[in-house]
């Protein structure tokens, strides 16, 4: 008897499970049905808009990828790509990339450059300046993010959460939701304490710098290095030791430059003082042991650390060693794989939601050699409702993967395992870029 109604209950309990999936495919469906449906029917005002312009404006954002080059920069062939290859419009490619700028500094111009322009579309290209950890999303959450239903279900709790009546308890759990809705880790931030700076350091390395100013490299030395030797502010601290690099580096001190470098990577992997310092002494084949030691020995404490790997990589390029410089460059990607930067994906979302605000169409291009899944990653919460195309450019630029083949695609190795696009490189990506804007308007 127990059996049998036990084999009953599960009966029931299945039916149930099973018309519940079914309800919540058949909404699935519907929701896609309705994206695609208003995804036909902008398409088609967007062509309708085509056929009455004298000149499709395009305006081209991001960093010194998009900014440098002038006549050769990436915009610019865009230009003369997009003439060429279509003769029934004219197309008028404007250059608003900012050297060295993150993507919050590119998309905080978007509505003034919109403003301004009256652009058609905005082609972007951006975010390898952005400085956030990366963090990496679950893939299982991923794929039910991406469902209709759960955007639904997420949706309408959020809007119940600010319905209820105690304000202050129903605003922490809706952030609480939105941790939980974007699954993104957040890293409890040090806190630096500043500290007050005895204004006699202060003239101190006033003097250091002046000390420098007339080449006189020696007193610089002094003054820095009992700057640093003072328990000082730690970003007061960061400028002696960044002088006091430049002070060594003046004199030839390879040695102890090196030290000053191993300080800096370990505050802040990212060191842009001591990124640029050590690229330049592989370019330039100098302390090759030192420099190879000193970033080995900051792998053995932490092994993950994307610059320091890809630092090592494009040094080990430099110096010839093509299967070394393959290894740390395949750890860089390795890291990179399926993992999200905070700062870039928030501010491609921003941009998202600027373009559907003014009804412009957005190509969202990944960096060439870049794996297309570290953009695709960025949007797996959009729907059908944003208009924008994403560009891959990895199979396009193959060739570059080869050693011998690297300096005729990028004049530099400004990103490790890539650079900045010379004449060639910037070409083969307007192409590609063209070729996915004019399929758009078919």
């Amino acid at each position: 008897m127990c059996l049998k109604y036990m084999f009953t209950n599960y009966k029931i309990l299945t039916r149930v499970a099973f018309r519940i999936v079914l309800f919540l495919l058949f909404i699935e469906i519907f929701l896609r049905f309705d994206g695609w449906i208003s995804l036909v029917l902008q398409e088609n005002r967007n062509k309708s808009n085509l056929k009455g312009l004298n000149t499709y404006r395009i305006i081209c954002i991001g960093d010194s990828n998009t900014a440098l080059g002038g006549d050769e920069s990436f915009p610019s062939q865009l230009d003369v790509v997009l003439n060429k290859l279509d003769t029934k419009r004219k197309y008028e490619v404007i250059n608003k990339g900012l050297p060295a700028a993150d993507s919050t500094e590119i998309v905080d111009n978007v509505e003034e450059l919109i403003n301004e322009y009256k652009p058609n579309m905005i082609v972007s290209m951006m975010g390898a300046n952005d400085r956030n950890d990366l963090t990496k999303e679950d893939p299982v959450f991923i794929l039910i993010s991406r469902l209709k239903v759960f955007k639904l279900a997420q949706g309408v709790f959020l809007r119940l959460l600010y319905f209820k009546s105690d304000k202050g308890i129903n605003q922490l759990l809706l952030e609480r939701a939105l941790v939980q809705k974007n699954n993104i880790t957040v890293k409890k931030q040090e806190v630096i304490e500043r500290k007050a700076v005895d204004p006699q350091y202060v003239k101190m390395l006033f003097l250091g710098l002046k000390m420098l100013e007339v080449k006189d490299y020696v007193k610089a030395e002094v003054i820095f290095k009992s700057l640093v030797s003072q328990d000082l502010d730690i970003i007061f601290l960061d400028r002696a030791y960044k002088e006091l690099g430049n002070s060594l580096k003046a004199q030839g001190k390879i040695n102890e430059l090196i030290n000053v470098f191993k300080y800096q990577f370990e505050r802040d992997e990212f060191s842009v003082f001591a990124t640029d310092e050590i690229r330049e002494l592989c370019s330039n084949k100098k302390a090759v042991y030192e420099t190879e030691q000193l970033l080995l020995s900051l792998l053995e404490i932490k092994p993950d650390r994307e610059n320091i790997n890809g630092l090592l990589g494009a040094c080990y390029a430099e110096w010839g060693d093509d299967v070394k410089a393959e290894k740390y460059l395949s750890k860089v990607r390795e890291i990179r794989r399926n993992a999200v930067n905070v700062a870039s994906k928030k501010n491609y979302l921003r941009l998202a939601e600027i373009l559907k605000k003014n009804k412009i169409k957005g190509i969202f291009v990944q960096y060439p050699m870049l794996s297309m899944e570290n953009l695709e990653i960025l949007f797996n919460e959009m729907d059908d409702s944003y208009d924008f195309i994403l560009v891959d450019n990895l199979e396009n630029f193959k060739e570059a993967l080869n050693p011998e083949k690297y300096k005729e695609y990028f004049s530099d190795r400004s990103l490790n395992d890539r650079g900045h696009c010379t004449l060639k490189g910037n070409f083969i990506l307007a192409e590609n870029v063209a070729k996915v804007i004019l399929n758009s308007f078919k």
